[in-house]
């Protein structure tokens, strides 16, 4: 089984056919996958700045 981290391109290019693309562009382009916990359950994303954190967060 590939680790998590191989199906990231996977995640990235599903959200890429299902928001137009200045959405993408603007919210889930430079995301980055940093690491899973909770046995999987839960994933570390490295975002740009604190204003996309904050934004991600909120939504």
């Amino acid at each position: 089984m590939p680790a998590t981290k191989d199906y990231w391109p996977l995640v990235l290019a599903n959200l890429k056919d299902r928001v137009t693309t200045d959405n993408y562009q603007a919210w889930f382009s430079r995301l980055e996958f940093i690491k899973t916990s909770n046995q999987g359950r839960k994933i570390t994303l490295s975002v740009p700045s604190s204003f996309s954190k904050n934004t991600s967060k909120q939504n």
